[in-house]
């Protein structure tokens, strides 16, 4: 994909690490290969940099973020550690259409249209700055212009580094906002808590875990064009998928 057609097409970039049928069809009787994860990060390294079209912009540098995390995913003993890695260099794009999965129980609730909430930093504070009309945190009474204390117990700056994998001192306005929206949807399948000072009181409210269900990957019908690279040494595919 050249640079006129990545002005064209809004890239996605849903990047799925998806078990391959061939992993899947092993006999249990026969050890499974080892990971590489050397190899499965120089896949992922190609296809992001000759497939995104968001790989630097203001407050994003592309190969900076690469390099922060590339020892680490290169280290990775097993796929699952090896897409947590992943998860984190996708937080710091600040993407919201920057998706890597499968998602587990304990992963953030990275999916846009998980959020009730979308909120601000102002270089001092955390603010709530809209509540979805009808979500739950209206129902708790969560409203515009609230000061966000803590999220699940913790200061909102512990979570963005939680979810970004790096001090906040070391992240870009658009990492902070990206991060602290995420913070404020929770985690997938866990209890969401969070604390608001309403003008000089402090206020809690709780929600319970989400509903267990299965999110089916997007059809054919719905993407315009795609482009794959396989991660052959890790029994894994990544698929990076764009959109109009």
């Amino acid at each position: 994909m050249n640079d006129g057609e990545m002005g064209i097409y809004r890239l996605i970039a849903v990047l799925t690490l998806l078990l391959t049928s061939e992993a899947n069809a092993q006999s249990t009787d026969v050890a499974p290969p080892s990971f590489d994860a050397s190899a499965a990060w120089l896949s992922f390294e190609k296809l992001l940099h000759e497939n995104y079209g968001y790989f630097n912009r203001p407050g994003i540098d592309g190969d900076a973020i690469l390099a922060t995390f590339a020892e680490k995913a290169k280290a990775a003993c097993s796929d699952k550690e090896f897409i947590d890695t992943l998860q984190l260099i996708s937080h710091n794009f600040a993407d919201p259409h920057f998706i890597v999965g499968p998602f587990d129980a304990d992963d953030w609730a990275i999916i846009p249209t998980s959020s009730d909430l979308f909120g601000i930093y102002d270089g001092a504070s955390f603010r709530i700055d809209e509540v979805r009309g009808g979500g739950d945190a209206t129902t708790k009474g969560v409203r515009s212009g609230m000061m966000l204390l803590r999220i699940d117990d913790q200061p909102p700056r512990i979570a963005i580094e939680e979810i970004t994998g790096r001090a906040f001192s070391e992240l870009s306005p658009a990492q902070i906002g990206f991060a602290f929206n995420v913070a404020l949807a929770g985690h997938r399948r866990r209890p969401r808590k969070l604390d608001v000072l309403d003008g000089d009181k402090q206020r809690s409210s709780r929600w319970p875990p989400r509903p267990t269900k299965r999110t089916a990957l997007p059809t054919d019908s719905f993407w315009k064009s795609s482009a794959g690279a396989s991660l052959a040494s890790s029994g894994s595919t990544i698929r990076l998928v764009s959109k109009s």
